[in-house]
């Protein structure tokens, strides 16, 4: 192997190391009663922090975030139009073919945090939701009935967006015809009929046209269903989130031949200071 090409192989090399990812791991949701001091929350939201005596964690975390839309009586909580503006994005995403479409008002938080293209993003959720008359007439269970009889829903619905170089992807995480729904009539200091139960979900953070720009913003939100003609207010849907982490990838490991380039570099560069010594004695 000749000099040009072992340096060509060390620039590699480096080149290797310099965008190899080292592990990194950290919490996006703190487990204490201040949580929410590094969120921001849509004026009129309904975000608190509740413990695990309103609902048994599924993981160790002893709080979780909770985020509603209001009693669902009225219409309380922010428009449509405030909630898609503070997230960067039109939330009013589609469900099923049984999904009436629309969504009234809502409530979103957010928090901006540094990451890396590739970097994960894990989270824990549970969506509760109210006796509303759709699941009252037509339980979780049941949903084949109204599948076969064409019926529509103001469907509720919970969200997760990631925004990164002024780009925003919103995701539907749950609504009220989400599959494995369990009673929930029996947790204490519950007043919701039904729950999906803690679900794991994880996204990957995107590429922007600026690999230099490391800020992220991951908002969440849950939606009344309706349209602003047919709002239907009955009882409220709601999201509890707990161990939101971000994790990176394993740094990657040096390829065998740089290894060996190192050591054929570093004894070419021995043998030349040799014949220059050499040449002088």
């Amino acid at each position: 192997m000749n000099v040009a090409a072992l340096r060509l192989l060390r620039y590699a090399c480096v080149l290797t190391l310099a965008t190899s990812s080292l592990a990194r791991a950290g919490s996006l949701l703190t487990d204490s009663p201040t949580m929410l001091s590094n969120w921001s929350v849509l004026s009129g939201s309904f975000v608190s922090v509740q413990d695990n005596s309103f609902e048994p964690a599924s993981t160790s975390a002893t709080y979780r975030m909770f985020i509603s839309y209001g009693s669902g009586n009225v219409a309380e909580a922010p428009s449509l139009a405030n909630v898609s503006a503070f997230v960067g994005a039109n939330v009013n995403i589609g469900g099923t073919a049984l999904d009436a479409g629309g969504a009234v008002e809502g409530s979103a938080t957010s928090q901006t945090f540094s990451g890396h293209a590739g970097d994960v993003v894990t989270f824990s959720y549970d969506f509760l939701t109210g006796a509303e008359a759709e699941l009252s007439l037509y339980p979780p269970a049941d949903l084949a009935v109204v599948e076969g009889s064409g019926a529509k829903f103001a469907d509720d619905y919970a969200f997760v967006a990631i925004t990164h170089g002024g780009v925003t992807n919103v995701i539907r995480l749950a609504d009220m015809l989400s599959p494995g729904y369990q009673d929930a009539s029996a947790l204490t200091n519950y007043v919701y009929s039904y729950d999906t139960g803690f679900q794991t979900f994880s996204l990957t953070l995107p590429a922007g046209l600026n690999l230099a720009d490391t800020s992220y913003t991951i908002s969440f939100g849950v939606m009344d269903g309706g349209t602003p003609a047919q709002p239907v207010h009955g009882e409220e849907s709601a999201l509890l989130l707990e161990s939101l982490d971000l994790n990176s990838p394993q740094a990657v490991p040096l390829p065998s031949s740089c290894v060996a380039g190192a050591v054929l570099f570093s004894a070419l560069a021995v043998y030349r200071r040799g014949k220059r010594l050499h040449k002088y004695l």
